[in-house]
């Protein structure tokens, strides 16, 4: 729940390559699948880990469009590891950052 989120401290973090999505789009590509994978492979080491899956778009468009669709990119990777891996959903949250920078 969000209140379990909030009273986690934040311990590190892992950054790993970003995830690319053709422009106006939340489908994941072959290369975005292979991305993903990889970084399951590192994740492994820490099975108690959460982990924030945070979604961007560039700076064109409308800001409430591009934070919308930030958003609906990171679901899509989080619904995808959700499926595939059958991570716990508990363990992941997806949150859009529309045109903010990344680091």
């Amino acid at each position: 729940t969000q209140s379990t989120w909030e009273q986690l401290p934040k311990v590190g973090t892992l950054k790993l390559r970003p995830i690319s999505f053709q422009s106006g789009t939340n489908r994941l590509s072959d290369t975005a699948i292979e991305t993903i994978g990889r970084m399951l492979e590192s994740l492994k080491n820490y099975p108690d880990f959460r982990v924030v899956i945070s979604g961007h778009t560039s700076s064109r468009g409308d800001p409430d469009a591009n934070r919308d669709l930030s958003r609906a990119r990171a679901e899509a990777v989080v619904e995808y590891i959700v499926r595939q891996f059958a991570m716990d959903a508990d363990r992941l949250r997806a949150i859009g950052h529309g045109s903010d920078p990344m680091y």
